[in-house]
Formats: structure tokens, C-alpha cells, sequence
């Protein structure tokens, strides 16, 4: 519009990737209004342009992830080559749409310390959100947390990844995890989204990827924990370990490591952005555990203080039983009575077989009738992920 506030009809409307230099051209229509859609994330410029009028420029227009970013232009009347340069400003005021979202940032997801670099623990800083458990292994290779919004179900969740729908159809969950390099923005809307979110009863969460710009640009980074900063358990840990006078956490190494690179294939045209993270792990862990007693090795588990019932000896089945009782054997006719299973475990010798392979106890343990046996060991972990990227114009 122009000074008068009257509409500037058929005004050329450039918009113009900071980063990437390209530029979509448009024009206004008959009532001064213009549109510029299918925008990826980053910053631009806005040029409006019109005979009679000084150039219009818009500095530092940010454009989020699923949002509409407004830019009125108001021309006055001057000469050829006259530009009037305005720095864009965030409205204190969202006008034109009514979803209550909470936005992470490139340079939140960055710099927030995140444990194991997992982009669903950014989920737990908006309000409502809470952890429901982390998704199987053979669901998600990724192990992720499934959200709870509003005390919903986790199922309602719609999560779109560049716009595309992201969501398994049978188990609801986040098929692709992009890295934390990979992510320049997430935003997840808990109330009063869009209609074309219609499958989503519970939230939308959505996030947009990096991109390659005319500059080639990257980072790497690597992460370490082990043994000597990690607390030890005061029950499993109790005592050192066996052929050590100090060491109580047994030996423990976390290497996560990786990088990004992104640049142009073609300036102004094409370009490409990949990242990796790996995982290394070697996990430590104690146990505490009761094993069982010479006397309960030999098959006497009057010990126990429990009474223990041969499962045959049970009343006699009813002649309405589907299996006659001459066809059971003699013991099962018995009745029900406490027994030592002394004698019977040598009838039965699979019942003592899993007692055999268990450990004997250590009497430094032994408290009362209850003997325990400390084990500590290892076990190895990796994982990788990676992503790959490329756009054009």
C-alpha cells in the first residue's frame, strides 16, 4: 500500500533466500496482497518494487517451520533507484493463527545439553509433555521416547519431518530420527492445529532438516563418559571389586561421535548437506542376587518356609473331565500335601538342572539364612545414524 494506505495492484514482489541466493518473484493482485509459498526454513529478504514508488527492502525475515510469516510493504511515492531498507522485527502478537506451539531452535537444539543426543528429550521442554517409555528395538532402532501430550495417548501424535507425513500407520511412532545436526528447527503445536493435520488427536510435532547453502560450512564434535564419573549403586556396589582394592564401578565407556558438512553443488542452484553419528558402548553393570543353599542344591527347600506341593498331587478330576482319571498317572490322584523334594528332584532331575549352572554363594555375603552372590560384567553396544540430504532450486 501506499502512503495513503490504498492498495498498490500488480507491485513486483521478490523474496530472496539469504543463504542460498535464490529468489521467487511474484506480484501483488487487484487489492495490494501478495503470497509466496512452499518456502523452506531460513531467512530472506523481500523486495517489493512498483513505477512511481521507492524500492521497499526487508531485511532478516525469518520463516518458521509450519507458520505464516507476514511482511506489509508500504511504498511512497519517489525516484528511479530510491531504496528505503527496513530490518525485519518479530510481531510481539501472532494475528493470524490460533494453535498454541512451542518452537526449538537451530541454536536451542545446539547448544542445550541433551543426554545421548536424543531429539525426543527436546519434546520434555514444552509444557504438558511428558515420557510414556522408549520404543522397542525392533519397532525403532533408535530407542526413542514416546510422548504423552495433555495426558493423551501417545498414538495421536502426527509428526511430519520437511513437511511430509513421518508417522507409522500401525505403531504411530516417528519412522526417520533425524540427528541433532541435521535439525534446524522443531515445533511442536499441542492445541488448535490446522485441519490438515487431520489425523493427529493429540499434537503435532514437526521438524525441518538442514540444507546446503552457497557457502560450505560443517562441524564435528565427540563425547566421552566412563567409569570414574559415574555414581556407583550403594546396595550392587557395595564392596570392590574381586581382584581390586578401590575400583566399586566396573569398567564403563560411552564414545559418541560425528559431524556434518553441508555446502553448494551449484551456487544458487543446487545443494547438499549430510551428517553422521556413531555410537560406542561398553557397558558395566553389578548385580546383587540371592542364590540358592547347599541344602536347596541337594533338593531340600524346606528352608524356604514356604510349603511346596507336588502339582500332581491334586483331588481326583470329576467324572465330567474331559480326560478320564484311569488315564492319569497315580500320583496325580494324590491330595494336596506339603512334601521334601529331596527324593523327587532325583525322580525329576530337570528341576535342579538351571540350580547347577548358578553360582555358589560367597559367605563374606551371607546375612541370616539368605546368601548372596555379587557378579559384575560387560556388555558391547554400537550404534549409527546418518543422514543425507541434497536441494535444488
Amino acid at each position: 500500500m501506499d502512503s495513503s494506505n490504498a492498495a498498490i495492484p500488480h507491485a513486483k514482489v521478490t523474496v530472496r533466500d539469504v543463504g542460498k541466493g535464490v529468489s521467487y518473484a511474484t506480484t501483488t493482485n487487484e487489492t495490494g496482497n501478495y503470497s509466496q509459498t512452499h518456502l523452506i526454513l531460513g531467512v530472506y529478504e523481500v523486495r517489493v518494487e512498483a513505477p512511481g514508488f521507492d524500492t521497499y527492502v526487508q531485511q532478516n525475515v525469518n520463516v518458521e517451520v509450519d507458520a505464516n510469516t507476514q511482511v506489509n510493504a508500504r511504498l511512497h511515492p519517489g525516484q528511479v533507484g530510491e531504496v528505503v531498507n527496513v530490518t525485519g522485527e518479530v510481531p510481539l502478537l501472532k494475528t493470524e493463527r490460533s494453535d498454541i506451539s512451542d518452537t526449538v531452535t537451530q541454536k536451542a537444539a545446539m547448544e542445550l545439553p541433551v543426554f545421548s543426543r536424543d531429539i525426543s528429550r527436546l519434546y520434555f521442554t514444552v509444557p504438558g509433555v511428558q515420557a510414556t517409555g522408549t520404543t522397542a528395538a525392533s519397532e525403532q532402532p533408535q530407542d526413542i521416547y514416546r510422548p504423552s501430550i495433555g495426558g493423551q495417548y501417545w498414538g495421536g501424535i502426527s509428526f511430519q519431518l520437511d513437511g511430509t507425513d513421518n508417522r507409522d500407520s500401525v505403531l504411530g511412532e516417528p519412522i526417520i530420527t533425524p540427528n541433532l545436526d541435521a535439525v534446524s528447527e522443531l515445533k511442536i503445536t499441542t492445541t488448535a492445529y490446522d485441519a490438515e493435520f487431520g489425523q493427529a488427536s493429540q499434537a503435532v510435532i514437526s521438524a525441518q532438516t538442514k540444507s546446503g547453502t552457497n557457502t560450505l560450512h560443517g562441524g564435528g564434535f565427540w563425547y566421552r563418559r566412563d567409569q570414574h564419573g559415574a555414581a556407583r549403586d550403594p546396595f550392587a556396589q557395595a564392596r570392590p571389586i574381586v581382584g581390586t582394592t578401590d575400583q566399586f564401578v566396573p569398567p564403563t565407556l560411552w564414545n559418541q561421535f560425528g559431524g556434518s558438512i553441508g555446502g553448494p553443488i551449484q551456487k544458487e542452484k543446487t545443494f547438499f548437506f549430510g551428517d553422521y553419528q556413531g555410537t560406542g558402548q561398553k557397558n558395566g553393570g553389578s548385580l546383587l542376587t540371592r542364590v540358592p543353599t547347599a541344602a536347596e542344591r541337594g533338593g531340600d527347600l524346606s528352608d524356604l518356609g514356604t510349603a511346596i506341593f507336588n502339582p500332581c498331587n491334586g483331588p481326583t478330576p470329576p467324572a465330567s473331565s474331559s480326560r478320564a482319571a484311569s488315564s492319569l498317572p497315580t500320583y496325580c490322584l494324590r491330595r494336596r500335601k506339603p512334601f521334601s523334594i529331596t527324593s523327587r528332584c532325583r525322580t525329576f532331575p530337570r528341576l535342579l538342572a538351571p540350580v547347577r549352572i548358578t553360582p555358589r554363594r560367597e559367605p563374606a555375603l551371607r546375612t541370616g539364612k539368605v546368601s548372596t552372590f555379587a557378579w559384575t560384567g560387560i556388555r558391547l553396544r554400537s550404534c549409527t545414524c546418518s543422514d543425507a540430504i541434497a536441494s535444488c532450486k
